[in-house]
């Protein structure tokens, strides 16, 4: 026997299919907000971190002139901290490391030997990408997606994954907001402004060490 359009089964399956639709679009607009706060974060810290290395690469010797200089004379010259610190905290080996934990955490999930394919997971083929081109932030929205409930699971479990993923979105936006506002970025920022105006910021600083160290030569003798 044939059910009405209208029978309570069928109703009921129309409502199911529409809440599952619903759930879908919203979790795909929260792993898509988190990927993209993370991406954001990650390219200013990547910024901040060639920049770090490149400004204590070049001033690195300027610190030893310094070193002999009186700290009264030396004061008005010292060089900023913000590069040296970024470059002992090592946040790009940090990230790396990360991406590698990541992606072996990921690789073991999925691997065919330990997990049967299920629609809405993430694939090995998806992994292996952003493994390949160092892409971590495509690598935690995976890793968000593989933990997104079964489309059986009650209403509850998707509110609940939904609140911790807008939860992770909100920490990345945090530390992007933090960088912002860091020490090492006003450094990168007045570099950057420096070279629209035609000038080099850290030769500028380099030579006025280099005029400070050479004054106190003869003292120093």
């Amino acid at each position: 026997m044939q059910h009405s359009p209208f029978s309570p089964a069928n109703l009921n399956a129309q409502a199911h299919r529409q809440l599952m639709n619903y759930w879908r679009v919203r979790i795909h607009k929260t792993l898509e907000q988190l990927e993209t706060e993370m991406r954001r974060m990650l390219r200013v810290e990547s910024g901040l971190e060639r920049f770090a290395l490149d400004m204590v690469a070049r001033l690195q010797p300027f610190a030893q002139m310094l070193a002999h200089v009186p700290a009264a004379v030396a004061e008005p010259v010292a060089l900023p901290k913000a590069p040296f610190e970024w470059v002992q905290q090592a946040v790009g080996e940090a990230r790396a490391r990360e991406l590698k934990a990541r992606f072996r955490q990921l690789a073991k999930e999925l691997h065919p030997d330990a997990t049967v394919s299920e629609a809405g997971r993430p694939t090995m083929a998806q992994v292996n990408h952003a493994y390949a081109t160092s892409d971590l932030a495509a690598l935690v929205r995976l890793e968000a997606q593989l933990l997104a409930p079964a489309e059986d699971a009650p209403v509850q479990a998707f509110e609940d994954f939904v609140r911790q993923v807008e939860q992770a979105t909100q920490t990345y936006r945090q530390a992007y907001t933090k960088l912002l506002n860091s020490p090492l970025y006003a450094l990168y920022a007045r570099a950057a402004s420096a070279q629209e105006d035609g000038w080099d910021f850290v030769e500028s600083l380099t030579r006025r060490i280099k005029r400070v160290a050479e004054s106190t030569a003869p003292l120093a003798a």
